[in-house]
């Protein structure tokens, strides 16, 4: 299943905006074309169910840490571009990105907007840099 996954899945873009806010926006954007397909619901239940097969589970992890990499990309450019001095804990920053994508289309049935992509890469900002406004 994760072969097939790591082939179908939408890449997630390695994109360099010129600035952290610009870049964890284009990346919650390419992780919503992943939230926004019809087949994903049935996904979830099945993901959930990797945890019992410690060869299927560390096979996901491994292709999550290849789609992730953009994300760390990021994080590095915003560190050497001075924007922030330290790197946070990138699951928690991923989790922040992903995971409300997650909520708003399996748990709530709605739609993400580019608005709502604006609000979930400001949050993530505000959580990396330790402010409450983009700079």
């Amino acid at each position: 299943m994760t072969d097939v996954l790591d082939e179908y899945l939408p890449p997630v873009a390695d994109l360099n905006t010129g600035s952290l806010y610009g870049d964890l926006r284009a990346f919650v954007e390419n992780l919503a074309t992943v939230w926004a397909a019809p087949w994903i619901d049935g996904l979830t239940g099945l993901l959930a169910d990797l945890r019992h097969d410690p060869e299927a589970d560390a096979a996901y992890r491994s292709m999550i840490q290849r789609r992730d990499q953009p994300l760390v990309n990021a994080i590095a450019r915003a560190v050497r571009r001075g924007e922030i001095r330290e790197v946070p804990e990138l699951a928690l920053v991923g989790n922040v990105l992903e995971g409300p994508l997650m909520h708003r289309r399996v748990v709530g049935r709605q739609a993400v907007t580019p608005e709502f992509f604006d609000a979930v890469a400001l949050s993530a900002h505000c959580l990396i840099t330790g402010t409450t406004v983009l700079r």
